[in-house]
C-alpha cells in the first residue's frame, strides 16, 4: 500500500504543480463569470441605424396602432432595459426573462405614412421601389382595404435575410389587425383576454401536504442532469490526461522498472486516482469560488430582503446519492480512458478509440427523458443497472420517485464493480503491452494479453 500511495502522490503533485493546472484553475472562473457579461454586451450592440419603414395603409385603420406597436414598444423596451435592476430579474419566472431578452434585441424603426392621394397603388409601389434602390428607404408594406380572415400584407425590403425584422413586423401586424377584427365584430377584448387567461397548476407530491414550487420541480431534474453534465465536461477536460498518464511510461520505458517493485493493478489504480484527485481539486476550487462570488454579490440584497430565495426541498440522502454517482460515474469512465491508454501508443489513437464508449454517456442523457415519465417501469430498472448508464439514470429515478434501496445498492455495486474490473483489465493489458516493442494492440491481441499470466 505504501508504494500505491506513492504512485497516487506522484501523479497528483506533478500535475498540480504544472502551469496548465494553475492557468486553467484561474481562467475557467473568469470565463464562466465573464461569458454572461459578454453576451449581455452583445445584446446591447446596435449594428446599424433604425429601420426606415413606409406604410401604405389602404384600410385607414392600421397605421397609427402599427406605429405605436413598432416605435412605442421599442422605446418601452429600451426604458425597461435601462431601469431594470439585474438582481430583480432573479425573481422573474422563465417566461418573463425570455420576453425581457426578446425586447432587448428588438430593432428600432422610423415609420412613414404614405398616402395614395388619388394615385394608383402601382404608381406608389414604383415610387417606393425607386427609394429602395436609392437606399432612401429600407422596406415598405402594403396593407389592403379589407381586413378579413384571409388578409395578405405585402412586405418589400432591401434585406430579405433580416428575419428578425420580418418577424417583428409580422407580429405587430397580427396584433393590430386582430384587435381591429374584434372591434369590427363588437367583441370585448378584455373578455377575450380573461377567457384566454392560463390555468394555475398547483403541484403536490403524493403523501405530502406541501405545494411544490416551480424551483423545486426544476431542481428535481436539474441536479441529476447537472451531475451527469459535470462528468461529461470533466472527462472532456481530463480524459486525455488520464490516457497520457498511462501512455507516458510507454515512451520513457520507466514502467519496466516499476513493474519490478509494484503490482501493475496498483500502478494503474494509483495513476487513475491521482489524476482524478487533480480533477476534483480543480472542480472544488471552482465551486468554492462560485459560492463565494454569488454569496458576496447577493449578501446585501438578501439581508435587506430585496430578493426572496426559492425554497428547494431536497433531502440529504438525495444529495448524497447524486455525489456518490458522480464519483463512481467519473471513476468508471476514467477507467475506460485508462484501458484505452494501455492499448494505444499515442493520445490521438486513444481519443478515436475512446469516443464510441463516451457516446454511451450521451445516450444516457436521452434515455433519461422517457424514464422521467415512468421511473418505476422495467425499462427504467434495467437501464439504471447497466453501469455505463447508471450514473445518469439512477439519480434521475431517485429525484423523481425513489426506487427501493436494494435497487440503488445493486446499481452502485454494478457500476463500481465495473470500474474496478476495467482497471484490472487495463493493468493486464498495460503490463504485457509495455514489453511489446513496435506492435499496436488490436482487440484480439489485447484479449490474448489479458489471459497471459
Amino acid at each position: 500500500m505504501k508504494k500505491f500511495f506513492a504512485v497516487v502522490k506522484r501523479e497528483y503533485i506533478t500535475r498540480v504543480k504544472t502551469k496548465f493546472f494553475v492557468i486553467g484553475t484561474i481562467l475557467m472562473p473568469v470565463l464562466m463569470f465573464g461569458f454572461p457579461v459578454v453576451v449581455g454586451l452583445i445584446f446591447t450592440l446596435k449594428a446599424g441605424d433604425a429601420t426606415r419603414l413606409a406604410v401604405v395603409d389602404q384600410s385607414g385603420k392600421v397605421y397609427e396602432q402599427l406605429t405605436e406597436e413598432l416605435v412605442g414598444n421599442t422605446k418601452k423596451a429600451q426604458t425597461e432595459q435601462d431601469e431594470q435592476n439585474p438582481m430583480k430579474q432573479m425573481n422573474q419566472n422563465q417566461g418573463e426573462r425570455m420576453k425581457q431578452m426578446a425586447r432587448s434585441v428588438l430593432g428600432s424603426y422610423i415609420v412613414e405614412h404614405v398616402d395614395l392621394n388619388g394615385r394608383s397603388i402601382d404608381v406608389v409601389k414604383k415610387e417606393l421601389e425607386e427609394r429602395l434602390i436609392n437606399k432612401n428607404l429600407d422596406a415598405y408594406i402594403i396593407i389592403p382595404q379589407e381586413l378579413g380572415t384571409d388578409t395578405k400584407v405585402e412586405l418589400v425590403a432591401r434585406n430579405v435575410s433580416d428575419f428578425g425584422t420580418r418577424e417583428q413586423i409580422r407580429d405587430a401586424l397580427n396584433k393590430v389587425i386582430r384587435e381591429k377584427r374584434l372591434d369590427d365584430a363588437r367583441i370585448d377584448k378584455d373578455k377575450i383576454e380573461a377567457i384566454n387567461k392560463p390555468v394555475t397548476l398547483e403541484t403536490r407530491e403524493a403523501g405530502g401536504q406541501k405545494q411544490l414550487t416551480s424551483a423545486e420541480t426544476i431542481a428535481r431534474w436539474v441536479l441529476p442532469f447537472g451531475s451527469a453534465l459535470l462528468i461529461y465536461i470533466m472527462l472532456l477536460s481530463y480524459g486525455q490526461s488520464i490516457m497520457a498518464a498511462v501512455i507516458e511510461e510507454k515512451e520513457t520505458r520507466i514502467a519496466e522498472i516499476l513493474f519490478s517493485s509494484i503490482n501493475s493493478f496498483h500502478l494503474m489504480l494509483g495513476k487513475l486516482i491521482g489524476v482524478s484527485l487533480v480533477a476534483l481539486t480543480q472542480l472544488g476550487i471552482w465551486v468554492l469560488a462560485a459560492v463565494l462570488a454569488v454569496s458576496y454579490a447577493l449578501a446585501p440584497i438578501l439581508l435587506s430582503g430585496g430578493i426572496k430565495m426559492p425554497e428547494i426541498n431536497v433531502s440529504v440522502f438525495q444529495l448524497l446519492m447524486i455525489f456518490v454517482y458522480f464519483v463512481i460515474g467519473y471513476f468508471l469512465y476514467s477507467a475506460i480512458y485508462a484501458l484505452v491508454g494501455s492499448m494505444v501508443t499515442t493520445a490521438q489513437e486513444g481519443g478515436q478509440l475512446a469516443l464510441p464508449m463516451i457516446l454511451f454517456l450521451v445516450v444516457g442523457f436521452y434515455l433519461a427523458f422517457p424514464i422521467i415519465r415512468s421511473p418505476e417501469s422495467n425499462f427504467a430498472f434495467w437501464t439504471s443497472i447497466i453501469p455505463l448508464w447508471s450514473p445518469i439514470i439512477m439519480p434521475v429515478r431517485i429525484m423523481t420517485q425513489q426506487p427501493p434501496i436494494w435497487q440503488i445498492a445493486l446499481s452502485v455495486l454494478t457500476t463500481g464493480g465495473m470500474g474496478v474490473f476495467l482497471v484490472w483489465l487495463a493493468s493486464r493489458v498495460y503490463r504485457v503491452g509495455m514489453l511489446m516493442y513496435g506492435k499496436k494492440a488490436s482487440i484480439p491481441e489485447a484479449l490474448k494479453w489479458i489471459r497471459q499470466r
